[in-house]
């Protein structure tokens, strides 16, 4: 998707975009489950580090 110039830094519209909203959800936006050991308490993060602080920049990881 970055070569073809396709990113976006909003969460889709559930009601004019469901499909790439559903998949988004799904796949991209991190929600404390069983998964990661539940919801950390506050100030704290989940064994997965989030909560994490917003990134000043954006990059392309070409090793993976």
């Amino acid at each position: 998707m970055i070569s073809e110039n396709l990113i976006r830094a909003d969460l889709p519209d559930p009601n004019t975009e469901p499909e790439l909203y559903a998949k988004v959800k799904a796949n991209q936006v991190h929600t404390c489950s069983s998964k990661c050991g539940g919801p950390a308490a506050l100030g704290h993060t989940c064994k997965k580090g989030f909560p994490r602080s917003f990134s000043s920049y954006t990059y392309f990881d070409t090793d993976t």
